[in-house]
């Protein structure tokens, strides 16, 4: 499973193509407290081109088998090594200064319906709504919010230099 994060959360571009043009929401981590979770976050390294890797630097072991024509090898990766790939974007993405985690249960096998991540209770510093989201929707959020005593916030687009601004909601 992969956790994408930002670190701008005013970007009206970032809430164009995350938040389905103001339509959903944002949420605020503590970044210390995910840390605590268990929930280790990686800068994205933004980059011109794509980076390879060569089959030979990984390390491996050969298998004996019985047939001398036979090749086989066994690639023992840890996890930087499977997932480093997984944290570079290419330069043009570089406005969403991105981190990143790459989370999978201990023996590292995927799950095809998900996992639930369990994080502190301190983790969510704040929810802020989209101002197009649906009403139905926003009244569940600001619902949940007041039960777990998590502050929200309303954003509006801020038409003189193009950015988000958020007016705080009273419960």
């Amino acid at each position: 499973m992969s956790a994408v994060f930002s670190k701008k959360d005013k970007n009206s571009l970032m809430w164009s193509h995350y938040a389905d043009g103001m339509r959903g929401l944002c949420i605020v981590y503590d970044q210390q407290s995910l840390h605590n979770s268990g929930i280790k976050l990686s800068e994205i390294k933004y980059v011109e081109s794509v980076i390879k890797t060569n089959i030979y630097d990984l390390k491996s072991e050969k298998i004996t088998t019985t047939n001398p024509n036979d090749y086989d090898a066994n690639f023992i990766l840890n996890h930087h090594e499977i997932y480093k790939h997984s944290y570079f974007k290419h330069l043009n993405w570089k406005y969403e200064e991105e981190t990143r985690s790459i989370i999978t249960n201990k023996d590292d096998i995927f799950e095809s319906n998900g996992q639930i991540i369990k994080i502190n209770d301190d983790t969510i510093k704040a929810v802020i709504i989209g101002n197009k989201m649906p009403r139905y929707n926003q009244d569940i959020i600001k619902m949940i919010c007041k039960n777990k005593k998590i502050p929200i916030y309303l954003s509006e687009p801020n038409l003189r230099n193009f950015s988000v601004s958020y007016k705080e909601i009273k419960n």
